[in-house]
């Protein structure tokens, strides 16, 4: 807070943590392990990162999870160049990094940005990863997937059998890839860390203004929220049935996909940039009392 900055601290983690907890919301809590994956190298020395690189072990980049024991966290399945630094994972730190999540207990949400869904197949494939996984489609990050249909039933087409998957868009993307999402079999995340738009020209106010617009979307195309209780997490994907109704066309399946609201606390890769609609970074350290919003690391956009 006093910095602007994206931290690793693990006290911000708590906090936000304990907060949701004591609230007695059912929500379920998903934490980060993106921060330490980044490496800027250095002029003289290439080989050397600069200081603002912060690349770390994998036991220092989950180690709040390890205290705090989320329903999910996040694994990133991505080596990719950001606007000036790398966003580093190498195949190794991912085994440890999941290795170590699993015996926790928690659901690691596997994060792709282009397509690094091969890496993933290949972890499951050696039992690094568990069945069924949990995919996030990360699109419209800088030098990353852009925010396309066209990508994201392509990404989504080359998913494991039987994967859950959600997928969001930045910025003015988010919502448009809510309903794409949703039509294609999928869940949707939505929140400040990606978007800090309403509409054109009107901030939100909130994570829940952005939640509540991703609901109204979700129940226009026909489909119903899950609860927290229905979340399916271990259960392998069903593939939708449509079913006609006389007179009607069809009609979309009774499926309820899950509605992921961000709050961000540190930032993966730069996740939690946050960019006005002319590609502007815009710092606000709470969108609204209760919030929580630590971030962005660096003066970038997606």
């Amino acid at each position: 807070p006093q910095t602007k900055q994206s931290s690793m601290d693990p006290a911000y983690y708590r906090a936000a943590t304990e907060r949701i907890r004591a609230s007695g919301s059912r929500v379920l809590i998903n934490l980060t392990t993106g921060p330490g994956a980044s490496f800027i190298p250095g002029e003289d020395d290439p080989a050397d990162g600069t200081a603002k690189s912060v690349f770390v072990r994998p036991e220092v980049r989950i180690r709040h999870v390890a205290e705090l024991k989320p329903d999910i966290c996040s694994l990133d399945i991505a080596t990719m160049n950001r606007p000036n630094r790398v966003f580093l994972n190498t195949r190794d730190h991912l085994t440890e990094m999941a290795n170590r999540i699993n015996a926790l207990g928690v659901k690691p949400e596997l994060e792709v940005f282009d397509l690094h869904i091969e890496l993933a197949r290949y972890l499951l494939d050696e039992g690094i990863l568990k069945s069924p996984p949990l995919f996030q489609l990360c699109l419209g990050t800088a030098f990353g997937a852009p925010a396309k249909v066209e990508t994201l039933i392509h990404m989504r087409d080359l998913l494991p059998a039987g994967a859950q998957w959600a997928a969001f868009g930045i910025s003015r993307w988010e919502m448009p890839i809510v309903a794409a999402a949703v039509q294609l079999g999928g869940h949707v995340r939505v929140g400040l860390e990606d978007n800090i738009y309403l509409e054109r020209g009107v901030l939100a106010p909130s994570n829940a203004a952005l939640v509540e617009k991703a609901v109204q979307i979700i129940r226009l195309l026909g489909y119903e929220i899950a609860s927290p209780e229905e979340a399916p997490l271990d259960h392998p994907h069903p593939e939708p049935q449509h079913r006609r109704r006389r007179g009607r066309h069809p009609r979309p399946p009774r499926r309820r996909p899950g509605v992921r609201g961000r709050v961000g606390v540190g930032g993966p890769s730069g996740a939690d940039d946050l960019c006005d609609q002319r590609g502007r970074v815009v710092r606000r350290l709470a969108a609204a009392p209760g919030d929580i919003l630590v971030g962005p690391d660096e003066d970038e956009c997606r």
